[in-house]
């Protein structure tokens, strides 16, 4: 191929690339703000996010596109709502709250139509998202006798287009945001207002209407997506972030933390001996010359001891959430035979996205454990709600067996040994090694040394030696003294 041909194909290939469109950005979610108690995403379910808050309905309820995914569609007749029954979780503000959601409609539902009721007095609930008297949009909050409705957006809010609509109450003053933006300035509560619970008609939840028992009507007629509760006030940024986000919406494909653990473990072995030490005479009488003894030591291993059981290693906690940190983690860990453990650390830890923590771990035995084989778990628990996470639990596992080998597993005293012998005679005291001996846990070791020593026999009187066996190690002893006499 000739160098202006290919000259000619690498530039038509060049042209052929400057035409390709740009590759797609790929839209990511923002993540939700923290202290939501509630989440109805109408994602072709009527089920709370965290799973506690559950709707119910009397009749199926519809769904449509909504702003993010699929959202709830009412037609605002009887029977098309979803009934929350009461749980804790939506009763946990009293001066502190946030209800936020998108909103559509091709005109104004009406004048008291409820996207959001919480319980149920003869005129108010105890929070509510609804279009007020003016058919456009009101948040409200209530002590039991008095409900502060915050001011309200117009009815030309309804024009067939999403809306991202959010009321709170941070204790003195009732405010609605529409699109990131503040209607009004907000509807201050009486002194000391708090928002009042146990209603007398009903404490549960609505969504598309009042208390169905009470003549309205207050059904919505229109579409709602991504109904949210939470326990505090959202700053304007968060509101401001959640607008933003439009279809690309929140996170939701959280992922619970991974556990993982390793297991060390160790204790002492001290093994133990007895030494015994015998001569065939003690006396030896003659004329002169040399007198010969013949001694036998026998050293026998004794059995072992064990102490000092423990269990060491390292936990490791991993957030596998790329865009989010895990806050409030705690770590705990325990075996199964008997061990008391405890982790370093291991309180309110805030793991970053992406990010990964190792702590070190103890466990102590006060005795023998009641199995030599066991398993060590790790537990990280964390509050789901707050974190938006499947679970709010997590462990990992890892076997271990005492005396499994490996370093220190067990660390042995006095398992190997040396045998001396130190003999005394009239030119003083020399010491040999007899030899050596180690320790098993079966079968147990043992050593017979036989040898003699031959001593000068005086013309007259006695003279005597004293031979002494010891294992240097322990200490231990036996001995014999012997004695070489003349005739005279």
């Amino acid at each position: 191929m000739s160098s202006l041909r290919l000259l000619m194909l690498l530039v038509m290939f060049v042209l052929i690339l400057a035409g390709l469109p740009a590759p797609a950005q790929v839209a990511t979610c923002t993540n939700p703000p923290r202290g939501m108690v509630a989440w109805w995403g109408g994602d072709n379910t009527t089920t709370d996010f965290f799973g506690i808050s559950n709707g119910l309905t009397s009749s199926p309820v519809s769904f449509a596109t909504g702003e993010v995914g699929s959202a709830f569609s009412f037609d605002g007749l009887q029977y098309t709502y979803l009934q929350v029954p009461d749980t804790a979780e939506l009763e946990s503000m009293t001066t502190a709250i946030t209800v936020d959601a998108w909103v559509k409609a091709a005109s104004s539902p009406g004048t008291f139509r409820y996207i959001l009721a919480k319980g149920a007095s003869a005129n108010a609930a105890s929070y509510a998202l609804y279009t007020g008297s003016g058919g456009g949009m009101a948040f409200y909050v209530s002590n039991g006798t008095t409900f502060v409705v915050s001011p309200a957006a117009p009815p030309t809010l309804w024009d067939g287009n999403w809306h991202h609509v959010a009321g709170t109450f941070d204790g003195s003053t009732v405010h609605l945001i529409v699109d990131g933006s503040e209607i009004g300035s907000g509807s201050a509560t009486p002194p000391n207002f708090s928002i009042a619970y146990n209603l007398p008609l009903t404490n549960d939840g609505f969504l598309g209407d009042f208390d169905p028992g009470q003549s309205g009507p207050f059904t919505f007629a229109g579409q709602v997506d991504e109904l949210q509760v939470f326990s505090r006030v959202l700053s304007a940024t968060e509101i401001q972030a959640i607008y933003n986000a439009g279809t690309r919406g929140e996170c939701k494909d959280f992922q619970d933390l991974r556990v993982s653990t390793t297991a060390n473990p160790a204790f002492s072995r001290a093994f133990e001996w007895s030494i015994q030490k015998s001569v065939d005479t003690t006396m030896i009488r003659k004329l002169f010359g040399t007198a010969t003894f013949n001694y036998t030591v026998k050293v026998l291993e004794a059995g072992y001891s064990d102490s000092a059981w423990s269990l060491t290693g390292n936990i490791m906690v991993t957030n596998p959430n790329p865009g989010v940190a895990i806050t409030g983690v705690n770590i705990t860990d325990g075996v199964n035979n008997g061990g008391a453990c405890s982790v370093s650390g291991g309180t309110n830890i805030t793991l970053p996205a992406g990010g990964s923590i190792t702590l070190s771990y103890n466990c102590k035995y006060g005795s023998a454990p009641a199995l030599y084989s066991g398993s060590h778990t790790a537990t990280a628990s964390w509050d789901k709600m707050q974190n938006f996470t499947p679970n709010g639990l997590a462990s990992g596992a890892a076997n271990f067996g005492f005396g499994s080998g490996g370093a220190g597993n067990p660390t042995a005293f006095n398992q190997n040994i040396t045998v001396t012998d130190t003999f005394t005679d009239l030119f003083g005291s020399k010491t040999t090694t007899l030899g050596t001996l180690t320790g098993s846990a079966s079968p147990q070791a043992g050593r017979t040394f036989n040898y003699s020593r031959s001593v000068l026999v005086p013309l007259l009187g006695c003279w005597s030696h004293l031979n002494t066996a010891s294992i240097t190690q322990t200490g231990q002893s036996s001995s014999q003294t012997v004695t070489a006499c003349g005739l005279f």
